[in-house]
């Protein structure tokens, strides 16, 4: 097949990495396989070699949609490719791989009916995976819960602890000595600004006393 094309409207549900099966159009007896929270997708040969990917359900029509778009990445979370033919299934595994991921399984079946033993052990298999990943969660979850505790637990200790001590006193850093030269502002009046780097960090400062020895009124 040349490629695969799909609605813009359908992009999002096709690429959403929910469970989702892919079905021949032409496959009879279609609404055997219809499952509680799986999504099944139709494909539709074309003139040319494309196909087209459209909700199970949805009015296809005689003709083909305007605006199709051809899919660059294959869908996640598929869990089967289903089609009475095995080198159109062969042809999937193509198109897939060509997309840098690997192929979903594959099912062939002259009608939907005969997918369903296979399609039952492909099912328990990820409702097994996604225990697991459950687990996985769960005991994380568990985890943080212990840590948020202890962190808890740690901050109070240091909050009462800090609350029964006094202020440190604070240290002098930095003194200088007043010097002889007199400053003016430039041209005899106006506002001017005076700088004098400390040399320090400001960091933890608590106080800074400027004094004047006099000023001119």
């Amino acid at each position: 097949m040349s490629g695969v094309l799909v609605l813009p409207a359908d992009l999002g549900a096709l690429m959403g990495g929910g469970p989702a099966l892919i079905l021949g159009a032409d496959l009879p007896e279609a609404e055997a396989l219809e499952i509680f929270g799986v999504t099944r997708w139709l494909a539709r040969r074309l003139p040319g070699g494309d196909l087209w990917l459209y909700p199970c359900g949805a009015a296809s029509g005689g003709g083909v949609p305007e605006g199709l778009i051809t899919l660059a990445w294959a869908p996640a979370g598929v869990l089967a490719v289903i089609e009475p033919e095995a080198a159109r299934l062969e042809a999937w595994a193509e198109w897939w791989e060509a997309t840098g991921q690997p192929a979903p399984h594959r099912l062939q079946a002259a009608r939907g009916g005969e997918a369903l033993p296979g399609l039952a052990a492909l099912l328990a298999e990820a409702l097994i995976r996604a225990n697991d990943r459950a687990v996985g969660l769960q005991r994380s979850l568990v985890a943080l819960r212990q840590e948020h505790e202890a962190t808890r637990e740690a901050l109070g200790h240091l909050t009462r602890r800090m609350a029964h001590q006094p202020p440190a006193v604070p240290r002098l850093v930095l003194s200088t000595e007043p010097g002889p030269q007199q400053i003016a502002p430039a041209g005899g009046g106006g506002l001017f600004r005076l700088r004098q780097p400390l040399g320090v960090r400001l960091d933890g400062l608590a106080r800074l006393a400027v004094h004047v020895a006099a000023a001119d009124a």
